[in-house]
C-alpha cells in the first residue's frame, strides 16, 4: 500500500506541475507570440510581427485586414501579410504608428491615442525579445454608445464612398508633408507623375508651403507629368489636429486661359505703344488698368503716377493741375462737368474739343467698354485745327476778292445744286438764299433768272449745261433783263462736274451798283 500510495502522490504532483507550467506558458506566449483565448473573446484587434512579417493576429484584426478597403491589393491570407498592411489599417486612426518601425522596436510599452480627440481608443505597442505586439483597446461601451458606433460606422463608410468617388484629389498629411491617406483621384495623380507610391505609402508630389497659423490656406501650384508636361492645381488645405487635409482642384483651363489674356493684353499693349492716340482704361470701378506711352506724352503725367492705377478722378484732378485741360470757371462747376462727362462716356456719346492754355488743341473721345469699363481717347488735333483755320481763312480770303468783283458768280455742283454765290449775284438777282434751308438747284434758280429777264432760249441750255455730266466746254451767250439791261453770260465747266455761271453787266452804272453794299454769308 505504501508503495502505491508512492506512486500516486507522485503522478499527481506531476499533473499539477505540467498543468502550472502549461497556464505559465500561454501567459508567456500570449504575451510574446500571439492573443491571448480572453482577447480574442472579446473581439479585441491584436498583431503580431516579427519584424515586417505578421505571425499572429486576433479574429477580429484577421477580418479588418481581409476586408479593408484601404488595402485593395493585399494578399487574401492575412497570416502572409506584411507591416505595410497592418499600418495601413490603423494609420488612419492612430496618425502615430507612422513613426513606429518594426525593425527597430522601441524598449518599452508605448501607447499611442486617436488622433480624433473624441475617440477614447487606444493603440498599445508592446515589444517583446522576438516579436512586438500591437493592441487596439476600447472601453467598455453602452448598448447606446456601441449603437451610436455603429450609425457613425455607416455614416464614415457612405462618406468614405463619397471619398473615393471624388474627381479631384483629396489626401491627408502629417505636420513633415509624409501622406497618411488618399482617395483614387490623388494615387491616379501620382502615376501620372510617374512617383507611385514610396514605402508602401502614396508619394508626395506637391510642395506645399503650409505656414503655422492654423486656418485654411490656398496654394495655386504645378505638377510635371513624366512627360515634361505642367499641369496646375489650386489646393486648399485645412488644419485638423497634428495633420492636413488637402483639396485640390484642376485648374488647367483657368491658368491657360489666363494666360491667352495675358498674352492678349501684351499684344494690345504693343499695338498701342505705336500709336499716337493717347489711351486711359478704366476698369468697372474707375480705376485706371491700361495705358499707353503717347498718353504720358499728351497728358504730362508721370509714369508712377499712372501704373499706381489712379481712380478717374484723380487722373482729371492731376490733369487739371498739369494743365493740360481746359481751365473751368470755378471748382465746383469743373466737378459737375467731370460727372457729366463720365456719365456721357459710359453711354458712348462724350466728343470734345480742349483748346488748352498752351494753345494745343485736344479732341477727348469717351467709349463705354464690357463689363463696366471706358476708355477716354485723347488725340492731339492742333495740327489740324492749325491747318483748318488756315485752309478757313484762306477760302474767307477768296471770298472777299469774289464779293469784289462786278461780275455775279454761281457755282452749282455736278448734280445741279448751288454751293457758291457772291455778293454781285445777290444783288443783280435780288435774292439770298440764306433765308431757305431747302437746296437750291438750277432748275429753280433759271426759273428765277427766266422771271427777271426776257424770253431767251438761253435759260434752257443753262438747265442743260449744268446737269450733264458728260464732256462740256465753255460757251458764252448774252441776256437781257426786264428793265432793258443787258449780261454778259459765260458758263465755264469746272472739275469734279461743277458748273461755273457768271452774268457782267453791260451798263457800268449796274456794275457799280452791285458792289455796294455787303451782304450775309456763312
Amino acid at each position: 500500500m505504501s508503495g502505491l500510495s508512492t506512486l500516486l502522490l507522485v503522478l499527481g504532483s506531476s499533473a499539477v506541475t505540467a498543468a502550472l507550467a502549461l497556464t505559465l506558458m500561454r501567459r508567456f506566449v500570449g504575451a510574446e507570440a500571439g492573443p491571448a483565448g480572453a482577447e480574442a473573446s472579446r473581439g479585441l484587434l491584436t498583431f503580431v510581427l516579427s519584424g515586417r512579417k505578421v505571425l499572429d493576429c486576433s479574429p477580429a484584426a484577421y477580418d479588418l485586414i481581409a476586408t479593408s478597403d484601404l488595402l485593395p491589393d493585399i494578399p487574401a491570407r492575412a497570416d502572409i501579410a506584411t507591416w505595410d498592411s497592418v499600418r495601413a489599417v490603423l494609420l488612419p486612426r492612430f496618425a502615430g504608428i507612422a513613426d513606429i518601425d518594426p525593425d527597430m522596436p522601441p524598449l518599452d510599452r508605448v501607447v499611442l491615442r486617436a488622433a480624433d480627440p473624441l475617440d477614447s481608443g487606444l493603440l498599445i505597442v508592446d515589444p517583446g525579445r522576438k516579436w512586438m505586439r500591437l493592441t487596439v483597446e476600447e472601453p467598455d461601451a453602452m448598448v447606446a454608445d456601441r449603437h451610436r458606433l455603429v450609425l457613425t460606422e455607416t455614416q464614415l463608410k457612405s462618406r468614405d464612398k463619397m471619398l473615393q468617388m471624388a474627381p479631384y484629389p483629396i489626401w491627408q498629411s502629417d505636420a513633415e508633408g509624409r501622406i497618411l491617406q488618399a482617395n483614387p483621384a490623388y494615387i491616379t495623380l501620382t502615376q501620372i507623375a510617374g512617383t507611385g507610391m514610396e514605402g508602401g505609402r502614396p508619394a508626395r508630389i506637391f510642395d506645399l508651403a503650409l505656414g503655422t497659423a492654423p486656418d485654411k490656406q490656398q496654394n495655386r501650384v504645378r505638377m510635371a507629368d513624366a512627360e515634361g508636361g505642367l499641369h496646375w492645381f489650386d489646393i486648399c488645405s485645412t488644419p485638423m489636429g497634428d495633420t492636413w487635409m488637402h483639396h485640390a482642384v484642376d485648374i488647367n483651363a483657368v491658368v491657360k486661359a489666363e494666360l491667352q489674356q495675358r498674352n492678349f493684353v501684351q499684344t494690345l499693349t504693343k499695338t498701342f505703344a505705336h500709336l499716337s492716340t493717347g489711351l486711359a482704361i478704366f476698369d468697372r470701378n474707375r480705376q485706371l488698368v491700361l495705358f499707353n506711352p503717347a498718353l504720358v506724352d499728351l497728358t504730362a503725367l508721370p509714369i508712377d503716377f499712372l501704373s499706381a492705377r489712379p481712380d478717374l478722378s484723380s487722373f482729371f484732378d492731376r490733369m487739371r493741375d498739369k494743365q493740360m485741360m481746359p481751365e473751368p470757371k470755378n471748382y465746383a462747376e469743373w466737378r459737375t462737368k467731370l460727372t457729366r462727362m463720365i456719365a456721357d462716356a459710359a453711354a458712348g456719346q462724350h466728343l470734345e474739343t480742349w483748346t488748352l492754355p498752351s494753345g494745343q488743341t485736344y479732341r477727348v473721345t469717351g467709349r463705354p467698354h464690357p463689363d463696366g469699363a471706358i476708355a477716354f481717347l485723347f488725340e492731339d488735333i492742333s495740327a489740324d485745327m492749325s491747318l483748318t483755320r488756315r485752309f478757313r481763312s484762306e477760302i474767307d480770303l477768296g471770298h472777299a476778292v469774289l464779293d469784289t468783283l462786278e461780275e455775279a458768280i454761281c457755282v452749282f455742283s455736278r448734280h445741279g445744286v448751288l454751293v457758291y454765290w457772291n455778293k454781285a449775284y445777290t444783288m443783280l438777282w435780288q435774292t439770298d438764299t440764306h433765308d431757305t434751308l431747302a437746296e437750291v438747284d438750277i432748275l429753280s434758280s433759271s426759273r428765277h433768272w427766266q422771271k427777271l429777264s426776257a424770253p431767251s432760249p438761253v435759260w434752257g441750255e443753262l438747265r442743260d449745261f449744268a446737269r450733264n455730266t458728260g464732256v462740256r466746254a465753255g460757251w458764252t451767250a448774252e441776256v437781257t433783263l426786264a428793265t432793258g439791261e443787258r449780261l454778259d453770260c459765260r458758263v465755264v465747266p469746272l472739275a469734279g462736274g461743277k458748273t461755273l455761271i457768271g452774268f457782267r453787266p453791260e451798263s457800268a452804272a449796274l456794275a457799280a451798283q452791285l458792289t455796294e453794299r455787303p451782304t450775309l454769308r456763312a
